[in-house]
C-alpha cells in the first residue's frame, strides 16, 4: 500500500477512509507508470483540496478508478465476460447428482474402516481423530441415506453423530484440534437428514447438544474460521435449535467487525484471509462459499443484501481465475490441496441456482459449468480405493508432500465428502451449462498486492502470473512462487502446465517459466530469488482470441540485479513468449513436470524442444525454443512440488531475445516438431501450422478473429467477410469455413455473399451458399484411409495412395460450375504434392482445368482457382509429393462459380 498519500489528510477518521479508499484502488493504482501515479495523486489531492460531499467524491473516484481500469488494459466490463463462442469445439459436462452420490459413498464406504467403537474416524496414518473427520462423515452419511442410498450405514452414521454431537456438548476443549467452527454447520444440517430414519428421541439428544452457546464451541479466530461459525450458527437458528435473534445478532456482528472489510478491500471483492503473505486463495474460495452458502440457505439479517451483493460479484470474478480444467489458483495457505477445486465448485453451484432464480440463465448455465469442470478436476487426485490424495499428486500419504501442518489424510478426505454432498444438495435445478468465461478467454485480470496474481487468457488458453513469491515459512513452507505458475487450456490436462512452480524449503531454489541469469559464475532463478525481485503485469490487447501482456521483474527497493522484461501473445494454441534482459547472460527456465509420486512422465529434450507427457494419456506440454542455435540445460536437480517433480531446464538463445512457444498438444494436434519447423516470426506477427497472428488478427483451425473490418481466412487476397467499421469480432470455423460470427457492436457485414445485420454479443450461425454438395467419391485405390475421409470434415483423417497417376473422383447430384477448388493436403506443411485438378460431364471424358503442386507451407486448405468450367464429376490426379511418390488428402471443399469476392465499397451502413 502507498501510504505515503496520507500527509494530505489530517484526523483519524479521514485517515481510516483513505486507507480503504487506497485498499480499493490499490489493484489499479499500483500498476501504473510513475507519470500516470503522478497524475492519478494529483487527481485525488485536488478533490480533498475541494469541499466535495462523500457522495460526489465517490462518483469521481469511481470514473477515474474505470478510466484506468481501461487504461492498463484489463477490459472494463469485467467480471462480465461478454462474447459467447468458445475458439474450440465445445460441449456441456453434465455432471449428475448421482455421479456427486457415487464419489460421496465411495468416500464413505472406505472411511468407515477408519471408525472407533466409539463412533469417531480415526486416521490410519496419525492413529487420532483429527480435527472435522467425523461429522463430516456424520454428515455424508446422512446426505446418502436421505438420497436413498448407503442404508447399511445408518449405524455407523449415528455413531458418528453421537460422537461429534457429544464433543459440542461438553464445549470447545473436548472438540479435537479445538475445530468447534467446523462442527457446526455439517452436524445442524444433518438433523433433518437422520430424522425420518432414527428414533424422535435421538434428534431430540442431538438438537439439546446442539443448543449450547457459540462463544462455548468455537476458538474464536476472525479469518476464515469465522465464516464456518457463522453458517453453522445460521443452520442452528434455521432448523431451531437456538433462538434465532441472538444468532442473527452474532452473525451481524461477526459480519460488521470481523468480515466485510476483508472482502470490500479490493476491486474485486475477493476474501483476504491475512494468514500468509503472498493471501491464500484457497482461503478466499472457503470463506466465500461459507457466507454464500449461508445467504443461499435463507438467512434474513439486516446485512443479507449487502452480504449476496458483495459476494456475487467476488463469485463472479473468481470465474476469470478458475482455469479451464477446473482448478483454483495456486498461491497461498493451503495451496495445491485437493479440497481447493472442490470449495471453489461449491460456491459455483450456489450462484448457479441463485443467477438461475434472479433470471440470468447466462449466467447460471456459466457457474453450473464452472461447478462441473471443478468437480472433474479432483478426479485426477482420486486413489484406487475411492479417497483423495491431501495434496495434488500421487505420493504415498505418508510422506506427507507439501501437506501444512494441519494437513491430514481423514480431515481432508472429511472436507471432500462433506463438499460434494453440499454440491448434490445445491444442485437441484435442470440448468443449460453455457461455456465458462475461463474457455472463452479475452481477459486480463490483476489481484490486489496482497493477493498478488494475475491471469491471462485468450481463447481457453490461460496464464497464472505469481506476482510475489513467499519470502517467510508459513507451516514450514513456502506456499506462492515467483513468476509464470500455471499454464493451462480447454480439455487439455493442466497438471502438465506445469500446474505451479515450487521454492523448496530447505534449499530455498525455486522453479517456475521466469528468467534465470549467470551471477558470480552460476546461474541462478528468478523463483529462487523472492526476496530481491517482484514483477509488475501489464496489458497491451485483449480479444477472446488474442491476448498481449507483459510482465516486468525489477530488483525490490534496496535490492539490485538485471531486469527482464517478458512479453507473451496469448492464443488459443500456445503463448509467445518473447523475453528480453538489461544482461547479456540471461535465459529462461522451462519447468517440466517428471514423476507424480506413482508415474514418471515421458519426457524429452531435443536440440530445440523440452516435451513431457503421462504414459497412459495423449496430451502433451511443450517448450519450443524459437531460434536457430539454442543451448538447452538439463542438468539441475529436480525439485519435489505439491504435483510433483518439477525439472527446471535453462534455455539459452545466444541472442538478444530470448523466444519460447509454450504448446499444450493433445493427440489430434500437430506434433511439436512440426510447429517448430513451420514457425515464421516477423516482430509480432507469426505463422505456423497451428495458425496466424497479424496486428490483430488471429485465423486458427477453429476459429478466427480479432478487431478489423475485414478478414481473408486462407490469404487468396479474397475476404471471406467484410464490415461496414472496424469491429471486434470472433467466428467459428469447421474445415476453414466460418459456421458462427459473433460481433462486439452493431454492424452490418457481409458474409460468404450474403449481408447480415449483427448485433453485440449475439452470435449467428453461417452457411456458404456457394459450396458445392458432394454425393459421392471414389478412388483408384487406397492403403486403408479410403476416398470418403476426404468429405468426412476432419482433419485427422485422410485417403492415401501410392505412385502417380493415383486419382479421387467426386461426383454431384447436378451439374455445377465450378470456380474454387480447396485441398487440404496430409503434411501438406512438410512437401509438395503434385496433382492435376480434372470435370468431366460423364465420367468418362475428362478436362484438365489445372496443373501445379501445393505450396508445402500449410495442412489447411489450400484454394486454387479455375477458369469456371461446368462438372458433374471432378477428379483430382495425384502424383507423388517432392520427397516421395505418396498421395495424401486430408479434406476436400468446391465453390461454385459465385465465389464470395466481397467489395467494400458495397456494403452499406448499419442503421
Amino acid at each position: 500500500m502507498n501510504q505515503h498519500f496520507f500527509y494530505i489528510l489530517p484526523g483519524s477518521i479521514m485517515k481510516s477512509f483513505y486507507k480503504h479508499l487506497l485498499l480499493f484502488i490499490n489493484p489499479i493504482y499500483v500498476n501504473q507508470s510513475n507519470h500516470n501515479k503522478r497524475i492519478f495523486f494529483f487527481i485525488v489531492k485536488q478533490l480533498f483540496k475541494g469541499n466535495y460531499s462523500v457522495y460526489f467524491f465517490l462518483f469521481v473516484m469511481n470514473f477515474t478508478i474505470r478510466l484506468y481500469a481501461q487504461e492498463i488494459g484489463m477490459p472494463s466490463t469485467l467480471p462480465n465476460v461478454r462474447y459467447h463462442l468458445t475458439s474450440r469445439p465445445w460441449i456441456p459436462l453434465n455432471i449428475s447428482e448421482n455421479t456427486y452420490l457415487d464419489k460421496v459413498e465411495g468416500l464413505v464406504r472406505r472411511t468407515v474402516n477408519f471408525q472407533d467403537s466409539n463412533g469417531a474416524i480415526i486416521d490410519p496414518y496419525e492413529n487420532n481423530e483429527m480435527q472435522y473427520a467425523t461429522p463430516y462423515f456424520a454428515n455424508a452419511i446422512a446426505t446418502l441415506i436421505s438420497a436413498g442410498r448407503a442404508s447399511d450405514l445408518l449405524d455407523e452414521g449415528v455413531s458418528a453423530m453421537n460422537k461429534a454431537t457429544t464433543d459440542v456438548a461438553e464445549g470447545a476443549s473436548s472438540i479435537p484440534d479445538n475445530h468447534g467452527e467446523f462442527f457446526l454447520a455439517p452436524l445442524a444440517v444433518a438433523i433433518p437428514l437422520y430424522a425420518p430414519y432414527v428414533s424422535t428421541s435421538q434428534i431430540q439428544i442431538w438438537r439439546t447438544r446442539m443448543s449450547i452457546p457459540v462463544n462455548k464451541i468455537i476458538r474464536g479466530r476472525t479469518h476464515n474460521w469465522r465464516t464456518y461459525a457463522m453458517k453453522g450458527e445460521w443452520y442452528r437458528a434455521k432448523y431451531g435449535f437456538i433462538q434465532k435473534d441472538k444468532a442473527v445478532n452474532w452473525i451481524e456482528d461477526s459480519w460488521i467487525n470481523t468480515q466485510k472489510s476483508r472482502l470490500i478491500n479490493n476491486l474485486w471483492n475477493f476474501y483476504h484471509d491475512s494468514t500468509s503473505n503472498p493471501d491464500t486463495w484457497p482461503y478466499e474460495s472457503a470463506a466465500r462459499s461459507n457466507l454464500l452458502a449461508m445467504v443461499a440457505d435463507g438467512y434474513d439479517g439486516a446485512s443479507q443484501g449487502d452480504i449476496l451483493n458483495i459476494l456475487m460479484k467476488g463469485t463472479q470474478s473468481s470465474l476469470l481465475y478458475q482455469d479451464p480444467s477446473g482448478q483454483g489458483v495456486a498461491g497461498g495457505r493451503s495451496g495445491n490441496h485437493t479440497w481447493n477445486d472442490l470449495v471453489l465448485a461449491n460456491s459455483f453451484e450456489t450462484m448457479a441456482e441463485i443467477a438461475f432464480n434472479q433470471g440470468d440463465t447466462l449466467l447460471a448455465g456459466q457457474y453450473r459449468h464452472a461447478a462441473a469442470l471443478g468437480f472433474q478436476s479432483v478426479q485426477r487426485w482420486q486413489r484406487s480405493d475411492g479417497t483423495y490424495s491431501v495434496t495434488k499428486n500421487h505420493f504415498d500419504p505418508q510422506i506427507r508432500n507439501r501437506y501444512a501442518g494441519y494437513s491430514f489424510f481423514t480431515n481432508y478426505n472429511g472436507y471432500m465428502m462433506y463438499h460434494i454432498a453440499e454440491n448434490y444438495l445445491r444442485h437441484r435445478t435442470a440448468i443449460a451449462e453455457k461455456p465458462a468465461p475461463n474457455e472463452i478467454g479475452g481477459y486480463t485480470i490483476v489481484s490486489d498486492t496482497s493477493l498478488s496474481t494475475a491471469i491471462a487468457n485468450a481463447g481457453g488458453m490461460h496464464i497464472e502470473v505469481c506476482m510475489r513469491g513467499s519470502t517467510d515459512l508459513n507451516n514450514d513452507l513456502y506456499w506462492t512462487t515467483l513468476g509464470v505458475v500455471r499454464f493451462a487450456r480447454p480439455g487439455w490436462d493442466s497438471r502438465l502446465g506445469p500446474s505451479d512452480g515450487i521454492r523448496e524449503t530447505k534449499s530455498g531454489l525455486g522453479i517456475s517459466f521466469a528468467p534465470t541469469f549467470l551471477e558470480n559464475n552460476n546461474w541462478v532463478r528468478l523463483a529462487s530469488l523472492p526476496e530481491r525481485y517482484e514483477a509488475f503485469f501489464s496489458t497491451q490487447f485483449t480479444h477472446p482470441l488474442l491476448v498481449r501482456c507483459r510482465i516486468n521483474y525489477k530488483p525490490k527497493r534496496g535490492q539490485t540485479g538485471p531486469t527482464f522484461t517478458n512479453d507473451f501473445i496469448i492464443i488459443p494454441d500456445g503463448i509467445l513468449s518473447i523475453l528480453t534482459s538489461s544482461t547479456t547472460n540471461y535465459g529462461i527456465t522451462w519447468p517440466i513436470l517428471t514423476f507424480d509420486g506413482t508415474s514418471y512422465l515421458n519426457y524429452h529434450l531435443t536440440s530445440h524442444i523440452a516435451s513431457t507427457s503421462f504414459s497412459n494419456e495423449s496430451d502433451q506440454q511443450n517448450f519450443i525454443a524459437l531460434h536457430s542455435s539454442p543451448t538447452i540445460t538439463a542438468t539441475d536437480t529436480t525439485r519435489r512440488s505439491s504435483y510433483g517433480d518439477l525439472l527446471p531446464v535453462r534455455m539459452i538463445s545466444g541472442t538478444d531475445s530470448n523466444i519460447t512457444f509454450i504448446y499444450p498438444r493433445n493427440i489430434q494436434d500437430p506434433d511439436a516438431d512440426s510447429v517448430q519447423k513451420s514457425f515464421i516470426r516477423k516482430g509480432n506477427d507469426f505463422t505456423s501450422i497451428l495458425g496466424s497472428v497479424k496486428g490483430n488478427i488471429y485465423i486458427g483451425r477453429t476459429s478466427a478473429g480479432g478487431e478489423a473490418s475485414t478478414i481473408d481466412l486462407n490469404n487468396d487476397s479474397t475476404a471471406e467477410a467484410t464490415f461496414d467499421t472496424t469491429t471486434g469480432f470472433l467466428m467459428q470455423l469447421q474445415m476453414g469455413e466460418i459456421t458462427k460470427i459473433e460481433t462486439d457492436r452493431a454492424v452490418t457485414a457481409i458474409v460468404y455473399g450474403q449481408t447480415i445485420n449483427l448485433q453485440p454479443y449475439t452470435p449467428v450461425d453461417i452457411h456458404n451458399p456457394q459450396k458445392v454438395i458432394i454425393t459421392n467419391v471414389l478412388a483408384s485405390a487406397d492403403d486403408g484411409n479410403v476416398a470418403f475421409n476426404t468429405i468426412d470434415r476432419k482433419y485427422n483423417t485422410r485417403w492415401s495412395a501410392q505412385e502417380d497417376s493415383q486419382w479421387i473422383r467426386y461426383s454431384f447430384d447436378t451439374i455445377e460450375v465450378i470456380k474454387t477448388v480447396k485441398v487440404a493436403w496430409y503434411r501438406g506443411n512438410e512437401r509438395k504434392a503434385y496433382f492435376i485438378i480434372q470435370s468431366s460431364l460423364d465420367s468418362t471424358n475428362w478436362t484438365t482445368l489445372y496443373t501445379g503442386h501445393s505450396s508445402g507451407q500449410t495442412t489447411h486448405f489450400e484454394p486454387y482457382h479455375l477458369t469456371p468450367a461446368q462438372a458433374r464429376y471432378l477428379r483430382i490426379v495425384c502424383n507423388g509429393n517432392s520427397m516421395n511418390s505418396w498421395n495424401a488428402i486430408t479434406e476436400v471443399e468446391f465453390i461454385k462459380e459465385d465465389e464470395y469476392f466481397i467489395d467494400p465499397t458495397q456494403v452499406t451502413k448499419a442503421r
